[in-house]
């Protein structure tokens, strides 16, 4: 399947991207390009990556843009590269660059802009809303790298960050390294840079057009839908194209997201949309609708340790745990300053109903800028 009409990713962690790469660099042509989600927010958090992928020409800057520090500079400071190891160092050391990061904000349709801010506060500041703690403790789960073969547990145990949302910057996918970063935004990023706008957004499919209502010309097409895995429906291949391609991320390995994924191939039988490779971390298959053909090209075991990792020596899980605890402690004490200088926003954002809920948030406070370890 070199001549392939649709990708279909899921929106997800947007590990679909490495997809695309990937196919790309076996000589692969792509016609367009669904991001797809069940979710609104989602397909909104979708739209907005894009966007700076759009409006940010190195993966460097789009690491600044979202994480308010420049890996580059960091690395020449440093004298070392970015990786899993070095993270917390990175999160830690660097003012962020608020200047850079206003002015991607204005690069960006007005719709988008709240929605940026919601990810710079959750990457830049480690701001994710915990639930657990009514957003006592700010917790961390988006990192710029994370280790292909770091698990979360146990350093994420009490520490309110984890490994499961990660940009895999110098490590894999489209973030790998520039070329793979510039080979992805020949796909999505617009033809012409001589704009007059300096990001204009993408392709949205009606009806779910939600944020945007403005439009770019891309290398592929690219559009926004608002699909189920329980029911997916995709268009006929057209003509002088060899089929689909349908990446599912790891909804295969969650009945949350896919009840059956026998049940999905089973439902691409029946319909008359063509030829469709089925990716996901678990397994690819080639799926032919009218002969009710299926083939399995690879497949990973449920229990491949691979995936996860085998775990860390004893000595780094410590030497991860301490380091985490560090960048927490930093984190939150950035996080009390701010709160601290608007008094209502610290009580809106720290209600409290009893005077016992307000002991127990205040002894988990304690115990993290008390930790010396």
């Amino acid at each position: 399947m070199q001549r392939l009409d649709t990708y279909y990713m899921c929106v997800g962690g947007l590990s679909g991207f490495d997809g695309i790469v990937a196919l790309r660099k076996a000589g692969a042509s792509l016609r367009r390009v669904v991001l797809y989600d069940r979710d609104d927010d989602a397909l909104v958090h979708g739209q907005l990556m894009l966007a700076l992928i759009q409006t940010c020409p190195t993966r460097a800057k789009l690491l600044r843009a979202v994480f308010g520090r420049c890996p580059e500079a960091w690395q020449r400071e440093q004298g070392c590269p970015l990786t899993a190891d070095s993270m917390f160092n990175f999160l830690r050391s660097q003012e962020i660059d608020i200047e850079f990061v206003l002015q991607t904000r204005r690069s960006l349709p007005r719709p988008l802009r709240p929605h940026f801010d919601v990810l710079v506060q959750a990457a830049a500041y480690g701001c994710d809303p915990d639930e657990d703690c009514s957003g006592v403790l700010p917790r961390r789960r988006l990192w710029p790298c994370w280790g292909l073969g770091r698990r979360c547990p146990p350093i994420e145990v009490g520490l309110h960050g984890g490994g499961d949302e990660t940009f895999n910057y110098g490590e894999a996918g489209w973030l790998a390294d520039d070329a793979s970063y510039v080979l992805l935004r020949s796909v999505v990023a617009p033809l012409s840079s001589e704009s007059s706008d300096p990001l204009q957004s993408p392709q949205v499919s009606a009806p779910h057009q939600m944020a945007l209502d403005t439009e770019c010309q891309t290398a592929v097409e690219v559009s926004f839908r608002k699909l189920d895995l329980n029911d997916m429906q995709l268009d006929a291949v057209s003509s002088g194209c060899d089929g689909h391609v349908l990446f599912i991320s790891n909804a295969d390995e969650n009945p949350k997201f896919l009840r059956s994924r026998d049940a999905l191939e089973c439902q691409l039988f029946e319909s008359e949309c063509g030829r469709v490779l089925v990716a996901s971390a678990l397994r690819i298959t080639i799926v032919r609708g009218r002969g009710r053909l299926r083939r399995i090209l690879a497949e990973r075991s449920r229990h491949d340790s691979s995936r996860h990792g085998t775990g860390l020596q004893p000595a780094s899980e410590s030497n991860d745990a301490q380091s985490l605890r560090l960048l927490r402690r930093h984190e939150l004490l950035e996080h009390l300053k701010r709160t601290a200088a608007d008094s209502v926003q610290a009580a809106r954002r720290w209600p409290c109903s009893t005077m016992e809920k307000h002991f127990w948030r205040m002894t988990r406070l304690l115990a993290v800028l008390q930790d010396d370890t």
